[in-house]
Order: C-alpha cells, then structure tokens, then sequence
C-alpha cells in the first residue's frame, strides 16, 4: 500500500514536471513564432522598399532617355540654324556687294 502510493505521488509529481515543461516548450515556441512573425514582416517592408527604389530607378531611367532624346534634338537643330545661318550671311554678304556695285 505505501508503495502504491510512493508510486503514484511519484508518477504525478513526474506528470506536473512534464506539464510544466510543456508550458515552458509552448512559451518558447510561441515567442520564436510572434519573433518569425516579425521577421517577415520585417522582410516584407525590405521588399517593398527595394521595389519602390526600382520603380523609381525605372522612371528616372525613362526620364533621362527621354532628357538625352531632347539634347540631341536640340543640338540637331542648333546645327541646322548655324547652317541656315551662314546662308543667310553668305547671301547677306552677297546682297551688300551687289549694292554697293550697283552704287553711282
């Protein structure tokens, strides 16, 4: 009889360690699941930041083929004006001898 009872006492206080020891194995991996949790999200914000830095990357990209585009026309059409130019001021040069030519 004391025997049966030393063994049960026994076999519950070992039952309560387990119990307890679950709680403690239940309280570590419920904070290494909130700390993954966090850890996502923190790896989600990163993602979106890096996908917010290349779309503007993207756009400034755009915005500058597009600024080159527009340097290079413009250097097109200050080549066309000098040109135009000078057959202006050939023609010029070219009018003012004739007058002066034609001069009494």
């Amino acid at each position: 009889r004391e025997d049966y009872e030393a063994q049960t006492a026994e076999v519950w206080m070992k039952y309560r360690q387990l119990l307890l020891l679950r709680d403690i194995q239940n309280q570590k991996l419920a904070a290494k699941t909130e700390h993954a949790q966090h850890l996502q999200q923190v790896v989600q914000h990163h993602e979106q930041v890096v996908q917010d830095l290349q779309q503007d990357n993207a756009q400034k990209e755009l915005a500058l083929t597009l600024l080159q585009k527009t340097y290079e026309e413009c250097v097109q059409d200050r080549d066309e004006l000098a040109k135009a130019n000078a057959a202006w001021q050939q023609q010029h040069n070219t009018l003012q001898h004739t007058v002066k030519g034609a001069e009494p």
